[in-house]
């Protein structure tokens, strides 16, 4: 799915549809992360 939004981003390469892109994926990245970061920690999570 990734993959292809990607090609359609490259095909198009419009810097309005990058920024899009960015600012949609970045806090994807970042709850990714933070979920990596919850399970990798449970046994020391202070939640």
């Amino acid at each position: 799915m990734l993959g292809i939004i990607m090609i359609e981003i490259y095909k198009k390469s419009s810097a309005i549809r990058w920024i899009t892109f960015v600012i949609c994926f970045i806090p994807y990245l970042l709850s990714a992360q933070q979920v990596y970061n919850f399970t990798k920690g449970l046994g020391s999570c202070h939640c």
